[in-house]
């Protein structure tokens, strides 16, 4: 394996090199310096730490274009260069402190119980045209949402103005549902004529919002052709990455309302950049004016602790899901603090029965990996299946490697096909494909009959139905990656971490953080206490130029 990703790797820098040649007639020291930038783009970044300029400036120029810039001591494809330019003074744009003529105060319609940070950021809208709302699971970011909406739509009918024209989206198929789930969850609370617009609201993935119908293809919409909404809303933001950001806010009508949601502690997207990550870092959380607590009705005393020249980010505080006396929610804090012994006696004192539990990761772990399935193969219709699906769930690092997704789905699929063929089990897709409006990540079961079925769960309809040779490509799901998760959350999760890891792999605090919070219940720890500590230890931190530019669009604002 290790000789085959190294085979990959040396063919895409050939690749590479021989296009910058042809392209550009750059110079042997031009596409060193490129397949440097290059590697690190692997990684995450978005750029490359080159203190002083490298003594080819002239060299990274030809005709005007240039496969390199280099500014601020950091050397970055000039590609990323200009999205991260684009998105600084869109960014920068959107963060003015510019309140709007509203109506609420007399028709304010309090449909949720809110505390006071929720209710502040209620309004965001009123305040900028771009709201972060930022906190863990279980923070009420989504209770947040539903009120948020509420307030939009009795302050345009108390001034005589059309509905809001609102788009809700996520990065990946299984988030927008859960978008969805919760806004309905919260729909009994709020009065019927406001519940019944929000019913109509159907979140969907962000590249489907987009247009985007291949990995090359344009998006349907952009600057010539805007997104038709007023309030664009997204969900799991941190999944984003620094090109998908750049073509969204491309796309987004001058006068619209953007609001990011999610938790910049867990992992970034999948390809470079870390724009949400970058956002926490330039704007200061929970500052609001004195006419914004004035606008929430709500005099609670926190106002002094919050009051501060008007941000556009919101950090939720309180998880309603973790509580810190709850071992989940201690181990989801000890685990962003990093400190060593806290968790040290924390994992010392676990005992049985409770939220977390310590295992080490032997040959007999797979009868109980299998042993937590057996509700899922208990199920006798796909509806049941799909439900209990939700029960369990094994998170690994890796694709590859002894305890990587692709060898436990084996074996379990093996050992759950041992006395007769398997009827049902759980697929994920690996592949967009918008015309069936299946995205990587989606999770569905594929149930055997007369032929095989598979069947993904659609909001509050019937599931979709397809055989299993229309789908894109996809996998066995009774594991899957840590990565492939976000968004995803399951009453219990088995997360795996050997000690051992594939060449190149370094477990994170983000990846731990990641996988330990989908659990809602229970979590089960199958690693040792060293691979733990490792974890926490080490912190994913992804070099981008985002922060210095829109530092610097703030400043000439």
């Amino acid at each position: 394996m290790k000789q085959n990703f190294q085979e990959a790797t040396d063919f895409a820098n050939q690749e590479l090199a021989v296009y910058l040649k042809r392209r550009f007639q750059a110079s042997d020291e031009v596409v060193t310096w490129a397949l440097a930038v290059h590697q690190s783009y692997r990684e995450g970044h978005t750029a490359l730490a080159v203190p002083e300029p490298p003594a080819i400036e002239k060299a990274l120029n030809h005709g005007g274009h240039s496969p390199l810039t280099w500014a601020d001591g950091l050397l970055s494809f000039t590609r990323c260069f200009h999205e991260e330019e684009r998105l600084a003074q869109r960014f920068a744009a959107l963060a003015k402190y510019q309140p709007r003529p509203s109506e609420i105060q007399g028709h304010r319609i309090e449909a949720l119980t809110l505390n006071s940070l929720q209710a502040a950021a209620t309004y965001l809208p009123f305040f900028f045209q771009l709201g972060i709302l930022t906190g863990g699971p279980g923070t009420g970011k989504t209770t947040v949402l539903a009120q948020l909406l509420v307030h939009q739509f009795a302050d345009r009918q108390a001034r005589g103005l059309p509905l809001p024209r609102i788009a809700l989206a996520a990065p990946t198929g299984k988030a927008a549902f859960r978008m969805g789930e919760s806004l309905r969850n919260a729909l009994c609370k709020i009065p019927a004529e406001f519940s019944a617009l929000l019913a109509t609201l159907e979140p969907q993935t962000l590249h489907r919002l987009l247009g985007i119908r291949s990995a090359v293809g344009a998006p349907k919409y952009h600057s010539e052709h805007p997104f038709d909404a007023d309030l664009i809303v997204i969900d799991e933001a941190s999944m984003i990455s620094l090109t998908l950001m750049d073509q969204l806010l491309d796309a987004l009508p001058e006068s619209a309302t953007l609001i990011l949601m999610g938790d910049p502690d867990q992992l970034s997207s999948v390809e470079p950049g870390n724009v949400l990550g970058d956002l926490t870092k330039v704007f200061a959380a929970n500052s609001f004016s004195a006419d914004w607590w004035a606008m929430t009705g709500s005099p609670t005393g926190h106002e002094k602790s919050y009051s501060g020249t008007p941000s556009p980010l919101v950090k939720l505080e309180h998880s309603y899901r973790f509580s810190d006396d709850k071992e989940i929610g201690r181990l989801a804090q000890l685990t962003l603090k990093g400190e060593t012994e806290p968790l040290s006696e924390f994992l010392t004192n676990l005992g049985t029965g409770g939220q977390v539990s310590l295992h080490a990761l032997d040959a007999g772990a797979i009868e109980n990996f299998a042993a937590s399935y057996s509700l899922f193969l208990a199920a006798q219709t796909p509806e049941a299946a799909l439900e209990a699906l939700n029960h369990h769930m094994l998170l690994t690092l890796t694709n590859e490697g002894p305890w990587g997704q692709r060898t436990l789905n084996e074996l379990l699929f093996e050992r759950f096909s041992k006395e007769k063929p398997l009827s049902l089990w759980p697929v994920m897709i690996t592949e967009n494909d918008p015309r069936l409006n299946l995205f990587n990540g989606d999770l569905g079961v594929a149930f055997r009959t007369d032929r095989v079925r598979v069947y993904f769960q659609r909001s509050d309809k019937k599931p979709a139905v397809f055989l299993e040779n229309q789908l894109p490509s996809h996998t066995i799901a009774f594991a899957m990656t840590i990565h492939k998760s976000q968004g995803s959350e399951f009453a219990h999760v088995s997360l795996v971490i050997p000690e051992v890891q594939p060449e190149g792999f370094v477990p994170t605090r983000q990846l731990f953080y990641t996988g330990l919070t989908r659990a809602k219940e229970q979590v089960s720890l199958w690693m040792s206490e060293k691979s733990v500590q490792q974890s926490v230890q080490t912190q994913e931190i992804r070099q981008t130029g985002l922060v210095s530019k829109l530092h610097h669009q703030l400043k000439l604002g």
